[in-house]
Order: C-alpha cells, then structure tokens, then sequence
C-alpha cells in the first residue's frame, strides 16, 4: 500500500523547473503603466516553465527591497557591461508570460 501511495504521489507532483541564463543584458523595460521591470539578456535560454511564452525576465515585486536591488545590479551590470546570471522561480507569477526572477548574480 505504502509503495501506491507512493507512486501515486510521483504521478500527481507538478515539480517546477527553473530555468537560468548566463549572458550580457541586452535590454531593461519599465512599464509606466503598471510599474513592471523585465529584462533581455543576449541569447536563449533552455529549460522554460510552459507559462513563459518569452524569452524575457521579470522582477517578481519591483517595489520590494530584494525587486529593487535587483534592479539595481540589472543597471550595474548593463552599465558595466558585465555578464549576470539569472535564475527563475520556475512559474510565472507576477505576469502570466514571462518566468520571474529568483536570483541574480553578477559576474567579475
């Protein structure tokens, strides 16, 4: 009973995959409208939950402290032309098409 419960239990898990990219930023967007921050980086990535229909990232809550640093290192980073690397939150949560971020990390 124990082993079908648990392979029923495999079965019925949605693990989430996150996806992340090592690249130079190639463009940052800011929405007036509704204050949403999301960036290119140069090249694709693999590994796409299946919300996100894009290529772009977001900052999950840009009015939060970690959002707003964040952004702070995206601008570093594409200012200083140095490369980062970004790692998703496996789902699509604060806009439904484009993976948000978990963490940023640049590169000397």
């Amino acid at each position: 009973m124990k082993l079908f419960i648990f392979i029923l239990a495999l079965l019925f898990s949605s693990e989430v995959l996150a996806s992340s990219q090592t690249a130079i930023i190639k463009n940052i967007i800011v929405r007036h409208s509704d204050g949403l921050q999301y960036i290119y980086l140069h090249g694709t990535r693999d590994n796409k939950p299946s919300c996100a229909g894009f290529d772009y990232w977001i900052i999950g809550d840009e009015n939060s402290v970690a959002g707003k640093t964040q952004m702070s290192i995206i601008l570093l980073a594409y200012a200083s032309n140095k490369k980062v690397k970004i790692t998703g939150t496996g789902n699509c949560s604060r806009w439904r098409n484009g993976e948000t971020i978990d963490t940023i990390q640049l590169y000397d």
